[in-house]
């Protein structure tokens, strides 16, 4: 039996004929890994699901956790090459585990979290040499 190779995807969203997809219908694209080794993809009916994982950028390849806003192209890029102006001086495994602290101390589902807050906080976090 051969093992899974473990690798961050690159998400791209497709629109196979097999699903009955096309472009203009956003609703039946399916979310799959770029990678030319891997076959990993999210089905349309699971597609909600691909949102804060982990990715590879589409144009810089660095990681980045997709976001509603950056899962509205077909190739999602880090929020880096998105707004270049708006350089972040942490990663996104720090940015999605702040978030999550914030949101398990409050008890509310991650969508309530802002981003500012987290940023925020994160800049606290560096500020005390964390």
């Amino acid at each position: 039996m051969t093992r899974k190779k473990q690798h961050t995807h690159q998400y791209v969203r497709t629109y196979p004929h097999a699903f009955g997809a096309s472009p203009i219908d956003k609703t039946k694209g399916v979310w799959a890994c770029a990678l030319p080794d891997c076959t990993h993809f999210m089905p349309h009916n699971v597609a909600d699901m691909v949102e804060g994982k982990l990715s590879l950028c589409n144009r810089c390849f660095e990681k980045f956790v997709l976001t509603r806003e950056l899962m509205g192209i077909d190739k999602p890029i880090c929020n880096s090459c998105a707004h270049p102006e708006d350089q972040l001086p942490f990663d996104a495994a720090e940015f999605m585990e702040v978030k999550m602290n914030i949101a398990r101390k409050r008890g509310v589902p991650l969508e309530q979290i802002e981003d500012a807050e987290v940023h925020a906080a994160i800049e606290t976090r560096h500020r005390m040499g964390l």
